[in-house]
């Protein structure tokens, strides 16, 4: 793991009484492979959400955001909206979804769906670990919508660590 100097310390994230911390800010988008399309937008109710689509073969794009955790057991969810969107048939970790950066894609969505809650379980096994959270694209065609203000990590509690 690569350290950088940092003026300020390390705080892990502030969660609120229901165990839950908001991953509203701080995201970057990034092209991880092809040509895909990303921007941040808002819906006419001023709903805002992340986009992630591919209108030129198959691309990889993603919106990353980072948060420090302390040790124990969290899950990372958040509501996402996919239209049109088809895998590479190639890629078999084709859709979108939400991860944890080291975490593989798991239950990927492809085609049209409405809003959806997507869940993944991770754990962080050090004192005070930089965990990275991906909204993530994988297709030929379509677009992935991820809804800014349902994106949290959720505390999971002592009973199911």
């Amino acid at each position: 793991m690569r350290h950088r100097h940092r003026p300020e310390p390390l705080e892990p994230g502030k969660f609120d009484g229901d165990g839950k911390l908001a991953l509203v800010g701080g995201w970057t988008p990034s092209s991880d492979f092809g040509g895909p399309t990303l921007k941040e937008a808002a819906t006419t109710g001023s709903a805002r959400y992340l986009e992630i689509g591919a209108t030129n073969g198959s691309s990889i794009g993603a919106w990353r955001a980072t948060r420090w955790l302390e040790q124990g057991k969290y899950r990372v969810e958040g509501k996402l909206k996919t239209r049109g969107l088809n895998a590479d048939p190639g890629d078999t970790r084709g859709g979108a979804g939400i991860r944890v950066s080291k975490g593989r894609p798991e239950n990927y969505r492809t085609g049209d769906s409405e809003w959806v809650l997507f869940q993944q379980p991770f754990q962080v096994e050090e004192p005070l670990a930089e965990v990275s959270f991906v909204c993530e694209f994988r297709g030929v065609a379509g677009q992935a919508q991820f809804d800014l203000e349902t994106l949290k990590v959720v505390r999971l509690p002592a009973s199911e660590r």
